[in-house]
Order: C-alpha cells, then sequence, then structure tokens
C-alpha cells in the first residue's frame, strides 16, 4: 500500500502541518518558491521572539497517509531522500498526518543535539536514511513516531532554540 496516496492527501498534509505550527505566536512558516521542493523539505519555519539573535529556521518535510494505512504499522511507506537529510545545515522533522483523522506524529531526521559541553552537531536519523545516502522507501511504524501534540511542539521548538544557542556561542559539529 502507498502511504502518500495523491497530491490532495500531500496538499491536507501540509495545511494539517502549517495550522499545527502556526497556532504557536512564535512560530512562521515562511512560504517557499515553487523550486523549494529542491530543498529536501516542505515547509521553513522560523522562530520569533528569540531576543533578536538572528534568525532560527527548522526544515520540516511532510507526509500524510491514509488511516486505512495505518493499522498494519509497517503497510504504508514512505520516501526519504537521505542526500537532502544529509547536506542540510539546519534541524530536518518529519510529519507525517493521517489525513483521514488529522492527526500527527514526528520524528527528527536531522536531530538537534546539544552535548554535555554545550556543543551543538546535527544527527542524522539513520532508521529512515539509508548509509548510501539515496532516496529510499522506509516502512511506516506509527507506534514508533513520537505523537505530535502542543506538548511536542514546545519541546521541538526549546530543543532547536537550545541548539541554535549552543551553535552561536561557537561550538559546533556535523554527525
Amino acid at each position: 500500500m502507498v502511504a502518500e496516496r495523491s497530491w490532495a492527501d500531500a496538499m491536507r498534509a501540509e495545511a494539517l502541518a502549517t495550522l499545527a505550527l502556526t497556532r504557536r505566536d512564535d512560530l512562521e512558516v515562511v512560504p517557499l518558491p515553487p523550486a523549494g521542493q529542491r530543498l529536501g523539505f516542505d515547509l521553513l519555519v522560523r522562530m520569533r521572539g528569540d531576543g533578536g539573535r538572528g534568525d532560527r529556521e527548522l526544515a520540516v518535510e511532510v507526509k500524510g497517509v491514509r488511516a486505512a494505512a495505518r493499522p498494519g504499522l509497517g503497510s504504508g511507506r514512505i520516501r526519504v531522500d537521505a542526500a537532502s537529510v544529509d547536506r542540510g545545515e539546519m534541524p530536518l522533522v518529519l510529519f507525517v498526518f493521517d489525513v483521514d483523522e488529522e492527526s500527527g506524529r514526528y520524528a527528527w531526521l536531522r536531530e538537534p543535539i546539544v552535548d554535555r559541553n554545550g556543543k551543538a552537531s546535527l544527527s542524522s536519523n539513520r532508521d529512515l536514511t539509508s548509509a548510501n545516502g539515496v532516496a529510499r522507501s522506509v516502512p511506516i511504524r506509527w507506534a514508533n513516531l513520537a505523537s505530535l501534540d502542543e506538548s511536542a511542539l514546545a519541546e521541538i521548538v526549546a530543543l532547536v532554540s537550545k541548539w541554535y544557542g549552543a551553535r552561536e556561542n561557537g561550538l559546533t559539529d556535523r554527525c
């Protein structure tokens, strides 16, 4: 079964993601040009009100699935472009929306990490990408994705903000 069934499902998932993100006053979804898909993500989110410390941005890849794809927990598949995951320089999160039930889940594709010494790095999710950097289809394991709700979104924003803070302090590394 193909998880992303149609253009309409993809557009609906993107609209659900935009709604979830813009419920927060401190987030702005920045429109991408039509060639934006070549960037390797669907939405660019800018964090506002961070004390004027420059642009803090988060890339979001959005996938839409039908409720029928969820019961098999792996019968549906999504396509992840590993090359775009590895080449980016900002945090990248995957949002997967059940377009029938309008519920969302998420997983980090490029997770922002700040170690005990305050060093910032990005860690690519090897469960969702391939080691040789090519696009591949991966099974949807709905139960293994974290629930996307207001609390999860607050955690995502806090982690990204902490990562940018560490970067601004000059301690960075690329995993």
